[in-house]
């Protein structure tokens, strides 16, 4: 979804096995919402949108392997997702 220029992100109301990279970037997304986890197949995410947080729901996405975050503003990384990454790259 590059350069669009959404504003909000649609709620996932299905599962989704398939979608394996999502980029959303140059667009005006200041959320995403907590559905994001029924991308249950997604490795790849990259978003240089204007988010102060990322949903605690994110840590769910256990195939994630990826995860770009540019010109977020982030104020702390949820810590679901923070004690998952010590466990898999022993941060």
């Amino acid at each position: 979804m590059l350069n669009f220029e959404l504003d909000s992100f649609p709620k996932i109301n299905a599962t989704n096995n398939h979608l394996k990279k999502l980029s959303l970037t140059k667009n005006k997304l200041a959320s995403l919402p907590e559905s994001i986890s029924n991308l249950e197949a997604l490795e790849e995410f990259y978003s240089d949108n204007p988010l102060p947080e990322i949903p605690e729901s994110f840590s769910k996405l256990k195939n994630l392997k990826l995860v770009g975050l540019h010109s977020v503003q982030l104020s702390e990384f949820p810590k679901v997702c923070r004690t998952r990454l010590h466990r898999q790259f022993r941060l």
